[in-house]
């Protein structure tokens, strides 16, 4: 979902929200010990928002990106809760809780030949 305003004649002003839920099987993305190594199964929100300013050959985009991410299914690969004799570099691996933030400068330029 997207929104972008017209602040004066060279200048737009633009936000946008989307999300990344994925809904694959989740065996497509794991390894042979069975962890996920990437967010794919996260319910990921972006926010984008920033300007445009026009030029007489030339468009500039900037803005920024801010990412949220959680999941209460995360299969952590270093436990050390209850290290012992068969764990003991690794610990025992447990599902928990996790999140991420993400953000990002967006720059454009865009030359109008």
């Amino acid at each position: 979902m997207g929104f972008s305003y017209e602040l004066d004649k060279s200048m737009t002003g633009y936000i946008s929200l989307r999300t990344d839920f994925c809904y694959a099987d989740e065996d497509l993305f794991s390894n042979e010990q069975g962890f996920k190594v990437n967010t794919t199964q996260w319910n990921n929100y972006h926010l984008q928002t920033g300007v445009n300013m026009r030029k007489k050959r030339f468009n500039l985009r900037s803005g920024l990106l801010l990412t949220h991410g959680r999941t209460s299914n995360f299969q952590q690969p270093i436990n050390f809760e209850d290290p012992n004799e068969l764990n003991l570099l690794q610990g025992t691996a447990i599902k928990t809780e996790a999140r991420h933030f993400t953000l990002g400068l967006l720059v454009s330029y865009i030359l109008d030949i």
